[in-house]
């Protein structure tokens, strides 16, 4: 029999153990561990962010970091769970620690009220199975700095002062708040940006911050290396154009600069996006990103996941819609739902008769609310059904949404 629960300040060390064999390759184990414990330690510390662990016969096997998120969701803020470093003991593998960890993350949010939880995939098919369903593919970008667009000036960037934080944070929730997707810093997020081995610039105007770039290096030699942007948050065009003429000027020093991006269209902003790179299609077509899987989300509740965008607007779309979910992995969530439309304000209706009926798994739902996959593309794949496909185009319509989701935090 398991039991899952919040670790004990002296049971982090065992996890910390667990943890750093789970994930051996981002270094050298005894700093690797060293700065696990710690990390651990703090967030086990704060309200909303918890490390949780599940035993069997009092051993502690696996655990996970739990967190607390406020969500930009579609046109409202919502508060979903967020799952991270989830670990289990290399003797205890197959054992379906992880699967376990999992059901109770998924009941542990849905209990805190939330509708929906994430994570960032180890195994997609692992978690697709669950019923996560995939965001937008985050892309990497090594592009030389004479690249990016040179403005006229860069007059009104300097340096993070120590008295400038809070001012920067304000910003990146100015940002959030009208990006879909996006997350509200936690008091873990805000200690992360402003760690050591990063640096800060800082759009200044007057006594506001209108923008601000973190960054680190990469050392590939005394004289040449690369730059690494981790965050690039602006309040407009302006704004980013100065950064850009920063990044521009580092042509002497720097041979790529480096961005992980889940926005597809950030290549129109480089003159020539060329990684570098020749080997991807063996012809003349060059590369100029990598892609990787990026945050999976996943729909507990769709009650309450329509409760929570009753403000939102659907396109203005009329229609009685019932949803049919097929969630094996967490019954709770498994059965149908009839939201009524009008005029784009969804409501949940108990005794109306749907004028269509959608079918679809989780997971494929999951990414369609995100605005990650449409209707059609699911109905062209054959992973949706519908009752009458002259409701297509209106429900493909009801889903569509102004931005796909875009997330800068890491956990």
């Amino acid at each position: 029999m398991s039991q899952t629960r919040k670790l004990l300040e002296k049971e982090i060390e065992d996890f910390t153990w667990i943890a750093t064999n789970a994930y051996c390759g981002f270094g050298d184990l005894d700093k690797l561990r060293h700065s696990y414990q710690e990390f651990f330690t703090y967030l086990n510390q704060l309200e909303g962010d918890s490390i949780f662990g599940l035993f069997r016969d009092e051993k502690l096997l696996g655990g996970m970091r739990l967190t607390d998120f406020n969500m930009k969701l579609l046109s409202t803020k919502a508060k979903v769970g967020g799952i991270g470093c989830v670990a289990v003991d290399l003797v205890h593998k197959k054992e379906k620690v992880a699967k376990e960890l999992i059901e109770f993350a998924c009941t542990y949010f849905k209990e805190k009220g939330m509708s929906m939880v994430t994570l960032y995939p180890f195994r997609a098919d692992f978690y697709k199975n669950m019923g996560f369903g995939y965001g937008v593919a985050l892309r990497q970008y090594k592009i030389e700095p004479s690249y990016f667009p040179k403005g006229t000036t860069k007059e009104h960037l300097g340096w993070l002062k120590e008295e400038e934080k809070d001012a920067v944070v304000a910003c990146y929730h100015r940002f959030a708040d009208k990006h879909h997707g996006m997350m509200d810093k936690t008091e873990a997020c805000i200690k992360r940006l402003f760690r050591k081995d990063t640096r800060i610039i800082c759009y200044k105007k007057g006594d506001a911050i209108l923008g601000y770039m973190s960054f680190s290096y990469k050392k590939k030699h005394l004289l040449r290396n690369d730059l690494i942007v981790h965050e690039l948050i602006y309040d407009n065009h302006h704004v980013l154009l100065e950064f850009c003429t920063f990044l521009h000027a580092q042509a002497d020093q720097f041979d790529r600069i480096i961005m992980n991006t889940p926005d597809e269209y950030f290549h129109y902003l480089i003159s020539n996006p060329n990684n570098g790179q020749y080997q991807a299609f063996d012809s003349v077509k060059n590369e100029y990103n990598v892609t990787a899987i990026g945050l999976m989300y996943r729909v507990l509740d769709m009650k309450k996941l329509f409760k929570v965008l009753s403000s939102h607007n659907f396109n203005h779309q009329h229609c009685t819609l019932k949803i049919t979910i097929k969630d094996d992995f967490f019954k709770a969530n498994d059965g149908s739902t009839i939201i009524d439309f009008k005029d784009g304000r969804a409501s949940i209706s108990n005794d109306k008769d749907a004028d269509v009926v959608i079918e679809l798994n989780n997971s494929d739902f999951s990414s369609m609310i995100m605005g990650a996959v449409t209707f059609r593309t699911l109905i062209q794949y054959g992973l949706a059904k519908i009752s009458h496909e002259s409701y297509i185009e209106k429900v493909n319509k009801i889903f569509l949404t102004e931005q796909k989701p875009q997330c800068k935090t890491e956990f």
